[in-house]
């Protein structure tokens, strides 16, 4: 039986087993409730549906706080868009190397670091200057388009510098939403 098609006897049956110390029920109750011992689930396996690291696949990281303002709502996606992009690149020089390319990557050496990243962070832009000015401070932004890319000027040098993470903060992309 899976999981999901009898998961409350299942864990029922896990809970007495633990219950009564019988290693053999709780060994038994446990593979049931994890599924058969050779799914992708149980060997450490990722599944394709969800693998991030897979250089043709798209990911936006969504956060509602964006630098300057120094919070963790704001460094923290900016860390993993950025390490999202070095552990794509370093899984697409291991297809290369074993000859397997992404399906969608060209064949081209200058498509080697100039092409288009899978990777966008989407950070909030505030309309309203006033606002800017008291959440950024010194660093706040002019209105608009020219606001917008100083702002993204700000995060890239911040990636680059602090981060250490210079080619992945050039090839970041970046969405601002109101």
């Amino acid at each position: 039986a899976s999981a999901s098609a009898g998961g409350a006897s299942l864990y029922g049956r896990h809970v007495a087993a633990l219950a009564a110390g019988d290693g053999a029920e709780d060994a038994t109750a446990s593979e049931e409730l994890a599924g058969s011992s050779d799914s992708a689930e149980s060997d450490g396996a990722t599944l394709p549906a969800s693998d991030l690291a897979d250089p043709a696949r798209r990911v936006v990281v969504v956060t509602t706080a964006a630098l300057p303002w120094r919070t963790g709502t704001a460094v923290n996606p900016l860390l993993r868009a950025l390490y999202l992009i070095r552990h794509q690149d370093e899984r697409r020089r291991q297809l290369e190397e074993r000859g397997e390319g992404p399906d969608d990557a060209s064949s081209g050496p200058e498509s080697d670091e100039e092409e288009e990243c899978g990777v966008t962070l989407a950070v909030p832009w505030l309309e309203s200057s006033e606002d800017r000015s008291k959440l950024y401070g010194r660093d706040g932004f002019p209105d608009g388009r020219d606001g917008m890319a100083a702002q993204e000027g700000w995060i890239r040098r911040h990636a680059a510098a602090r981060c250490g993470m210079p080619d992945e903060a050039r090839r970041l992309g970046l969405l601002f939403y109101p």
